[in-house]
């Protein structure tokens, strides 16, 4: 495997009805769809918990709405989904060593859930990194950053 490839695409997702985000089989039958559109093998199937939301603490800005959090892992890294449901958002992050195709995700998320507004960051891990810094940021206009 080439160390050098893959990418790091995370979608911040609104979806104009909220419907699917807390049903959990509608969510892992998302997953096994996914990772067969995008040619990745599971080494452990999807996990997936009920976050309850933490109403004893509505009026504080930061308190959890609650959601529900999926995640698998496959032979190349990791796919993670987090729904805040009464936001009527998710967030989706398939992280991988082997190179995939951002279209093929996004365009599997609009397919699968009736999307309003999606944002995207695409990370391709095709440039080596220079010893003594700790990655390298994209942002959405394409540029890439060495962090120190």
């Amino acid at each position: 495997m080439n160390l050098d490839a893959g990418r790091l695409v995370a979608l911040n997702v609104v979806v104009k009805d909220n419907a699917l985000l807390d049903d959990v089989e509608y969510v892992i039958r998302f997953f096994h769809d996914l990772i067969e559109r995008i040619g990745m093998r599971y080494l452990r199937p999807p996990e997936a918990v009920i976050v309850p939301p933490d109403v004893g603490n509505v009026a504080d800005a930061h308190a959890d709405d609650g959601g529900l959090t999926v995640q698998c892992i496959i032979s190349t890294s990791h796919i993670a989904f987090h729904s805040w449901t009464l936001q009527n958002r998710f967030r989706l992050v398939v992280d991988s060593c082997k190179d995939y195709s951002t279209v093929d995700v996004t365009s599997f998320v609009y397919d699968r859930f009736p999307v309003k507004e999606m944002s995207i960051q695409d990370v391709p891990y095709a440039q080596p990194m220079r010893a003594g810094t700790r990655g390298r940021r994209r942002t959405d206009h394409g540029s890439a950053q060495a962090q120190a």
